[in-house]
């Protein structure tokens, strides 16, 4: 239930706070209408949910801290929570995690970790690859899935999956969120298909990023001068390539993103083991 994760949070606060249900009925909200909050019963409106935090001294920043600790097992987060240990590097993690989403039910999403920890078996790459296939409608969680997962798949179900996206699911593109997400997602599949020499299907998906403005931050506008660069690099222009995807990490240490940069420069790396980052 939407309501449940909010009203437990609010109670641990309260409790821990030694805040009683009577005195917070004191500032005007019933002890009813606590009550079936915090049972998750209904929801409360936010002025009364910022009256009561004040009231003990919280903050809507600490309530969310509060929520992110004691609600790290729902899902949205989880997949946050996995995508940050990537980019750090902090590969360790990865079994903990694992051992949480199969515990709690996120069958996909631990599928994804047993991916990222090469755990994975055929069966489980062509059942991630069926529920790809069958989503209808996509939200967060299954872009992250995707995003996940998408080094294990065939080129062939990524350049179907894409080319489907971007014909059935242009509403989600009006969100400047999503826009971001799902450009970020491309921009590692044109790296990837690029790699393994799908030059066509590589290009109609930049030209399909910038059709619909998908790079609309600072960020996944880095990620796609990296991406082009890369297939300038295999098929076009070595030099020209090379120097944009330095420009690209040169870019990503300017505006102070360290485990990132060192994440892309690392995989720029990889990719060309010719190039030599200055420092």
């Amino acid at each position: 239930m939407v309501y449940k994760k909010y009203g437990e949070t609010f109670h641990k606060i309260r409790k821990q706070f030694g805040i009683s249900l009577s005195e917070l009925s004191s500032i005007g909200i019933q002890k009813s209408t606590l009550s079936n909050f915090e049972r998750g019963k209904s929801m409360m409106t936010f002025d009364k949910v910022v009256l009561a935090l004040q009231y003990m001294g919280v903050s809507l920043e600490d309530f969310e801290n509060f929520l992110n600790r004691y609600y790290a097992l729902d899902p949205l987060f989880l997949l946050d929570q996995v995508q940050e240990v990537v980019i750090s590097n902090q590969s360790e993690k990865l079994n903990k995690l694992l051992d949480i989403a199969e515990q709690e039910g996120h069958h996909y999403i631990a599928l994804a970790i047993k991916q990222l920890l090469n755990k994975v078996s055929k069966k489980e790459v062509e059942e991630i690859v069926d529920y790809l296939y069958q989503i209808e409608v996509w939200s967060y969680k299954e872009l992250c899935i995707f995003y996940l997962v998408i080094e294990t798949l065939n080129s062939s179900d990524i350049i179907y999956l894409l080319r489907n996206f971007f014909k059935n699911n242009h509403g989600l593109f009006n969100s400047k969120k999503y826009q971001a997400y799902v450009g970020q997602l491309c921009c590692n599949a044109i790296v990837l298909l690029s790699d393994r020499c799908f030059k066509e299907e590589a290009k109609e998906l930049l030209d399909n990023v910038k059709d619909n403005d998908l790079a609309n931050t600072l960020f996944v506008k880095t990620l796609l001068i990296g991406a082009e660069g890369y297939w300038n690099f295999l098929f076009k222009d070595k030099e020209y390539g090379k120097n944009e995807m330095i420009k690209a990490i040169s870019i990503l240490k300017m505006v102070d993103l360290k485990e990132v940069t060192l994440y892309y420069e690392k995989k720029y790396k990889h990719l060309l083991d010719k190039i030599v980052y200055d420092g």
